[in-house]
Formats: C-alpha cells, sequence, structure tokens
C-alpha cells in the first residue's frame, strides 16, 4: 500500500541562474510535489499529527530557499527533496520546478527529480 500527499503549483520566489542577472533578481519558481508516507504511517491515525501538513511544507520551502542560492534548478530539487524527506519523514519524493518566462515560445523551463530516501 503507497499513500502520497501531493502539493501542486506551489509559487515561491527566489535567486537561481548561472547568468549575472539571474543571481541578483529573485524569480518565480513554481512547484509540483509529491512526498510519498512509509507504509507504517497509512491508516493508522486520523490525526494531522500523524501525516504531512500541506501548510508546513509549503512554508518550509520558501524558508528554505531563502539560505541558499542555487546556480541550477537541478541542485535546488536535490537539495529540497533530501530536506523536505528528512524533516517530514517521507520515503520518496517527486518534485518539478518550473521557471515561467525564461526562454522565448515557451510556457516554462524546468526539472523533475524522484528522490528516494536509502533504506
Amino acid at each position: 500500500m503507497a499513500l502520497s500527499i501531493f502539493i501542486d503549483n506551489l509559487r515561491v520566489s527566489t535567486i537561481v541562474g548561472v547568468y549575472e542577472h539571474e543571481q541578483h533578481t529573485p524569480q518565480e519558481l513554481r512547484f509540483d510535489l509529491e512526498m510519498r508516507l512509509p507504509d507504517t504511517r497509512v491508516n493508522q491515525s486520523a490525526l494531522l499529527a500523524d501525516t504531512i501538513d500541506y501548510a508546513a511544507v509549503s512554508a518550509l520551502i520558501p524558508e528554505l530557499l531563502a539560505t541558499q542560492h542555487f546556480r541550477l534548478l537541478e541542485n535546488m530539487a536535490h537539495y529540497l527533496a533530501v530536506a523536505l524527506c528528512r524533516r517530514f519523514h517521507c520515503v520518496e519524493m517527486r518534485i518539478r520546478i518550473a521557471k515561467h518566462g525564461v526562454v522565448p515560445n515557451t510556457d516554462a523551463v524546468g526539472v523533475n527529480y524522484f528522490y528516494q530516501q536509502d533504506k
């Protein structure tokens, strides 16, 4: 049995990029997250404290990004996946980070990243 929670289209402004202008100006990124809970936590409780709090995840991402600046979205995705899985005790995470308005004739560019905790 597998259960995951998801958050779609979380918007966070942060500094990311390899170009000079990107390293000084916050850009809005959009995050889609899916966090899989350990099977041992599934269906054992009806308490919020025993699951992942969406609001806490949504608040932690901008907090984590405020303390780190990344040149590549790939590095950002890995950093966030590791930090969120450790904090919320999830076993797997899929994270999509989209940067809008960067490349002409596209809606967005970005990364899809899958992370699995070591067993």
